[in-house]
């Protein structure tokens, strides 16, 4: 009795990404381990090791065009898990490869996350081609419901796993200026713009500052948790938010 889980939620595109193909395929030398992984085999023997829950890809920020033979592969292996009794749950990610997105999504830079000196906000330093995004943006909320419905509705996922999200919650572009103006004022404080310097908590601005990076969280995950039940009342939901501490977060 219980869970035991076996994880395989990095899709191909990233992949290849992350090795340094700009064409966004998986190396040569790559390719017959991924179908490995996604094998009946490879379902069969974790079967045998005990495993009950399968946690697996399905979308990672490049666009779902990028991204359409991976989410196809997620299909196959969550139909082969469902035929030997497993749960499936499926992950989409917080972050923008924005060098296919920006080209798939023309609205899609109008989402992307600023620090306070108006750079950008990287994943992290190794992985400079993944942007955050504005947490609560309506536009970016509205698109991450296609590569969801899809989880939901074609892989038929148990439970959706959401990471990365805490990264962007904070972002110090005009929009996000804009929501924190209307979050003091709906509090009945003075409208000011984020604090630039987020060390303080003993500064009110900053305690405001982060209990809004909070709501951000609550107010997107509530979007997505009624927009998943409105499409599958089962399906789990779950999700890696991060803290609330410097830039971006």
């Amino acid at each position: 009795p219980g869970l035991v889980m076996a994880g395989d939620w990095e899709e191909p595109s990233f992949r290849g990404r992350r090795a340094g193909r700009m064409d966004f395929t998986l190396p040569p030398d790559k390719l017959a381990g991924y179908q490995r992984e996604h094998s009946r085999e490879m379902v069969a023997k974790l079967k045998d090791l005990g495993v009950n829950f399968l946690m697996i890809h399905c979308y990672k920020g490049a666009g779902m065009a990028t991204e359409e033979q991976g989410m196809e592969d997620a299909r196959r292996l969550a139909a082969l898990a469902h035929q030997a009794g497993m749960r499936v749950g499926t992950y989409i990610g917080g972050t923008m490869l924005y060098e296919r997105l920006f080209l798939e999504e023309p609205l899609a830079p109008q989402w992307q996350a600023f620090g306070p000196d108006g750079s950008p906000i990287f994943y992290n330093d190794t992985q400079r081609f993944r942007y955050a995004a504005v947490r609560n943006h309506p536009g970016f909320i509205a698109y991450l419901q296609d590569p969801t419905r899809y989880a939901v509705q074609i892989l038929g996922s148990d439970l959706i796993h959401f990471d990365n999200f805490g990264l962007g919650a904070a972002s110090y572009d005009a929009f996000s200026k804009a929501q924190f103006r209307a979050f003091l004022q709906s509090r009945g404080k003075p409208e000011a713009d984020p604090p630039s310097k987020t060390k303080d908590a003993t500064d009110p601005l900053v305690r405001d500052w982060r209990e809004y990076k909070c709501q951000t969280l609550t107010d997107h995950y509530a979007a997505m948790s009624r927009f998943i039940r409105s499409l599958n009342p089962q399906c789990a939901v779950e999700c890696n938010p991060g803290g609330v501490g410097g830039a971006g977060r």
